[in-house]
């Protein structure tokens, strides 16, 4: 059976929009749905409604800031920053709108200005482990390992679960020591999530692919030096 293509995605989209006009669905009914598109993976599709709802109504920033998640799930930083924007200006930006603009500037390699960004969310929410993953990463995007690896184990302290933090914090450990065994990055990776020794690092279900994941870094790294 043939997938979706994204064309036919957008157009049963757009033409849900259109049928839930002439069945009189309520702004609630569209948030709801466009909520279970990306619960699905479909944030293309909850795109077209964060969208519409926007351009119906200017003044609605839960709308706003749900289309700035949207955008910077579907690829589209620019638009995502465009969207934050608006809602920093506007003054009644909900709390993680600083957070998502900081990402949004970093994913289009605005370095310095992401980092501002994600330390003033970080000031006012500092136990927010998205905040630390996301500064860890615009250190290492500014190729500060030290102060990313710092970041990364903030946000593991505060929740061990979160798997890109665990391999940032793995990539910034190999950036800093150059290991050369190549169980060192499984190692790392069991420490950074505080469970030592147990096959469920970062959950049942993706601790073994996690470290796998590492080991494949390391091994390409390795390869990268021999080839130079």
């Amino acid at each position: 059976m043939r997938k979706p293509t994204l064309y036919s995605i957008l157009l049963m989209t757009a033409l849900s929009l259109v049928f839930a006009g002439c069945r009189g669905e309520t702004r609630q009914d569209l948030m709801r749905e466009a909520a279970k598109y990306m619960r699905e993976g479909n944030a293309k599709g909850a795109a077209v409604i964060f969208k519409s709802l926007v351009e119906k109504n200017p003044g609605d920033e839960e709308a706003r800031f749900e289309l700035v998640r949207a955008y910077l799930e579907t690829g589209k930083p620019e638009e995502a920053e465009k969207e934050a924007q608006s809602l920093m200006d506007g003054g009644h930006a909900p709390a993680r709108t600083r957070l998502l603009l900081g990402k949004a500037r970093l994913a289009q390699g605005n370095v310095e200005a992401a980092t501002a960004d994600i330390e003033a969310f970080l000031k006012d929410f500092p136990k927010s482990p998205e905040g630390w993953e996301a500064l860890g990463q615009a250190h290492m995007a500014g190729n500060d390992l030290g102060t990313a690896e710092s970041d990364y184990k903030r946000a593991l302290e505060v929740n061990p679960d979160r798997i890109k933090a665990g391999l940032g914090l793995v990539e910034a450990e190999l950036g800093l020591a150059n290991l050369g065994e190549a169980s060192a990055p499984g190692r790392i990776f069991d420490e950074a999530s505080g469970r030592s020794g147990r096959d469920a690092s970062f959950g049942a279900d993706t601790g073994e692919a996690g470290r796998q994941e590492c080991r494949r870094r390391h091994l390409y790294g390795h390869r990268r030096k021999i080839s130079q």
